[in-house]
């Protein structure tokens, strides 16, 4: 990363979320820059982000209790009823799917969310983030005229032209071969280091992880108890 000195975040969680038979529990303070989470199926992975980004899947029978932090900004404090909207936790999200919209341009695709303001300060980025990417020859074709994988760091260079500079990854390599892995895994590196961004990535192999990032949590199920 040439010495630079990439961004870091201050995450805090502490709570404890149960629908139905599943229980998540989370006491977890730490500061770092790419952090993984890892489990098997079912362990809350893909939950936890959808809860430090403030979405709740509908789940009305959900119970969440505790504490969400980022950078000493209150996200969440059932104690204190803090719930901030998710637009507002200025977070962003690279879903599993890439979720790209099939009638419009993978240019558009990139900037489509972007306020007036954001847009003109995103096109200036866009070109260098998409060479970046290696995607800047693709900007002008449709969704269904590129691979999975250009897909997906499609996703990626939207997440980063948000603005925003906390970016979560569910399984962003699930869907590649293993070189390919490599290759995300070594972009999303760099992406750390030279967009100013940090990351929490979903992915099912502690080796990738331990490798990419800079802390890792384990997350297993649980059932609730009375």
């Amino acid at each position: 990363m040439d010495g630079k000195s990439a961004l870091k975040t201050n995450w805090d969680i502490r709570i404890e979320y149960r629908v139905a038979d599943f229980a998540l529990r989370v006491d977890q303070t730490w500061t770092a820059g790419i952090t993984g989470l890892v489990g098997p199926s079912g362990g809350g992975k893909t939950t936890l982000l959808e809860l430090l980004l403030g979405i709740r899947g509908g789940h009305t029978e959900a119970k969440l209790s505790g504490v969400l932090r980022c950078n000493e900004i209150v996200l969440f404090d059932s104690q204190n009823k803090i719930d901030m909207p998710a637009g507002q936790r200025g977070l962003a999200w690279v879903p599993q799917e890439s979720l790209l919209l099939p009638h419009l341009s993978v240019r558009e695709n990139i900037l489509f969310g972007c306020s007036r303001v954001e847009r003109n300060s995103a096109e200036k980025k866009l070109a260098e983030t998409a060479k970046l990417l290696g995607i800047g020859h693709r900007l002008d074709h449709n969704p269904d005229e590129i691979s999975g994988g250009e897909s997906q760091r499609c996703a990626i260079a939207r997440a980063i032209l948000s603005g925003r500079r906390q970016i979560l990854l569910d399984e962003p390599m699930s869907a590649l071969d293993p070189a390919r892995r490599e290759n995300l895994a070594t972009l999303l590196q760099t992406l750390h280091a030279e967009c100013d961004v940090s990351m929490i990535i979903v992915s099912h192999s502690p080796a990738e992880v331990e490798r990419l990032c800079d802390y890792v949590i384990a997350l297993s199920p649980s059932s609730p108890q009375n």
